[in-house]
């Protein structure tokens, strides 16, 4: 199949023009369909690319507004083709309300791959930006289904502002045919905020999936690293799972492989009420290992505030082993303590031996010991 084409949408600098200030500001209402062609019996194109930025000046009203649906993912084939790339950046606010899939392409032949996914990244790049970046749709950055599974990409938000998310998020690894290879592995899902205090808020409601991909060995997840100076309020729930392993002697993906990190810097709070899984896969194969779990870190230099659970365990095993639990460590820099509501933490190990290897649960620093890796 043909690969994807280029479309590149740039506004120039604010100015004068007698008495009218023009803003350099850019809204698009117009899907842009810049897909890699099928393929068929041969391999799928690669998505093209797609530019949306205004050129930086001193004026807020310099804003990108995104409404229409932006398809730049991989074609089918025998091969599944990568997804493209999107890069929407403004000297002012960022408001993205049209889809973005940049996915990987399904493979439907013999030992191939499924494409991998594109990169996404959208930035409010300077202090003018007062709102920062808003998202109101979803977001797509897995790999593609294949015998081998295609991995998930990168997606970034960089903002001098506010975000604000309300859709979906998605750089999962895409999935492997049962029995043939191996899931792909998960994205990594950054946030930077500002690098000074700029009284910015963080407020996600939207699901985030970075989990790895199904296969005879499962693929890794991958990561969220969210880092902002202002207050920080997630209600979405968050996957970072390792894939299954369905494999004879294979194994399951790790979970949280590229951590699940949640900083408040300044003096603010970390608020979290959403689910967080990031349990290792599990495997069903004969004489086969689940994956472990890495860890998950929210921290704030006022006070962290949970209510969500919070599951990184062991993924269970038919061989003779334990998969390793997870590290769950909530931590408060402020005069007051954490304070956790949440109804369950657990860092079990998984099923497989005797002795299950159970991870840790660290709260203000003092490990937390409990029997069966569980609170409560």
């Amino acid at each position: 199949g043909g690969a994807g084409g280029t479309a590149s949408l740039t506004c120039l600098q604010a100015q004068y023009h007698g008495e009218i200030y023009e803003t350099g500001s850019l809204l698009n209402e117009a899907a842009f369909d810049l897909s890699g062609g099928d393929g068929g019996s041969s391999v799928g194109g690669d998505g093209g690319s797609l530019s949306m930025v205004t050129v930086p000046c001193s004026n807020p009203a310099a804003t990108v507004v995104n409404n229409g649906a932006i398809n730049i993912s991989g074609g089918d084939g025998h091969a599944g083709g990568s997804g493209g790339t999107c890069t929407i950046q403004s000297a002012g606010d960022v408001s993205v309300y049209g889809s973005i899939d940049t996915g990987g392409g399904e493979a439907d032949g013999p030992a191939t791959n499924g494409g991998d996914g594109g990169t996404i990244s959208i930035g409010a790049l300077s202090t003018y930006a007062e709102r920062g970046i808003t998202i109101g749709t979803s977001i797509a950055a897995s790999g593609g289904t294949g015998d081998i599974g295609g991995n998930g990409a990168a997606v970034t938000f960089t903002t001098y502002g506010d975000f604000r998310c309300a859709g979906r998020i998605e750089a999962r690894g895409g999935n492997a045919r049962e029995n043939a290879a191996n899931g792909g592995t998960g994205g990594t899902v950054t946030v930077n905020g500002p690098p000074s205090d700029y009284f910015s808020v963080f407020n996600n409601s939207a699901a985030i999936d970075v989990s790895g991909g199904s296969g005879f060995s499962g693929g890794d997840s991958g990561g969220l690293n969210v880092q902002f100076y202002g207050e920080i309020t997630n209600t979405g729930n968050i996957d970072a799972s390792g894939g299954d392993s369905s494999g004879n002697t294979g194994a399951g993906g790790v979970g949280a492989n590229g951590t699940v990190t949640m900083s408040a810097l300044g003096y603010y709070d970390l608020i979290n009420r959403g689910t967080i899984t990031c349990d290792g896969g599990e495997a069903t194969g004969v004489n086969a290992t689940g994956g472990g779990s890495a860890s998950v870190v929210l921290t704030a230099t006022s006070q962290v505030i949970n209510s969500g659970n919070i599951v990184a365990r062991g993924g269970e095993s038919t061989a003779s082993a334990s998969a390793q639990g997870g590290t769950v460590q909530l931590t408060s820099g402020g005069v007051l303590f954490t304070t956790n509501n949440a109804r369950l933490i657990s860092v079990r190990g998984g099923d497989g031996a005797a002795l299950l290897n159970h991870g840790h649960i660290i709260i203000d620093l003092l490990e937390i010991f409990v029997e069966d890796g569980t609170v409560p």
